[in-house]
């Protein structure tokens, strides 16, 4: 038997640089044309000719350009929309956060509107969109320090309705009977 000789074929791969901008271009050039003698064609059709055929040309072509413009506007509109649904609802997250630690702060919630207010946002959330709740904390307690009427004071009017927070045995119901005088049957 004899081995035949065969070649194994070379992969050889050219590279060819595309420019698809200058592509795009020559393809809207391309189909623009095309439109073009379409629409002559179609208006010469209804009977339409000279002046009136170039004046109904660059009516068709104005209207599609404000139709276009109209539709960038929209979308442009819808974008700005979003971004500012997102910025609410992201604002709306952190007075969460910090009506829950200014609570736990013992900060009343007629007060909560002010302290909202006083706090400063622009670092609060870091550049992926996440709240930073050591921020929160940390402008939450500046605030407290620079005003400290915040806090609720634990008596006020000289007395203290309800239980006490030091767990003292005192109960509403004594209290109240002290206060009234009424008598232990």
């Amino acid at each position: 038997m004899e081995k035949e000789n065969i070649q194994e074929p070379t992969n050889t791969e050219t590279t060819v640089n595309i420019d698809y901008d200058k592509l795009a271009d020559v393809l809207e050039k391309r189909t623009n044309r095309t439109a073009d003698g379409v629409l002559k064609g179609y208006l010469k059709e209804q009977g339409l000719t000279g002046d009136e055929l170039n004046n109904a040309i660059q009516n068709y072509k104005s209207q599609q350009a404000k139709k276009a413009q109209d539709e960038k506007d929209s979308i442009a509109n819808m974008k700005a929309e979003n971004e500012s649904l997102k910025a609410q609802i992201l604002n709306s997250t952190i007075d969460t956060k910090i009506h829950g630690m200014a609570s736990s702060e013992g900060i009343s919630s007629e007060k909560m509107p002010f302290l909202l207010k006083l706090i400063d946002r622009k670092e609060l959330v870091d550049d992926k969109g996440q709240i930073l709740d050591d921020k929160i904390k940390q402008k939450l307690e500046e605030v407290i320090k620079a005003f400290p009427d915040f806090k609720q004071n634990k008596q006020q009017n000289g007395f203290q309705v309800g239980v006490n927070d030091d767990n003292q045995s005192t109960q509403t119901d004594v209290l109240l009977d002290k206060i009234f005088g009424v008598g232990k049957k």
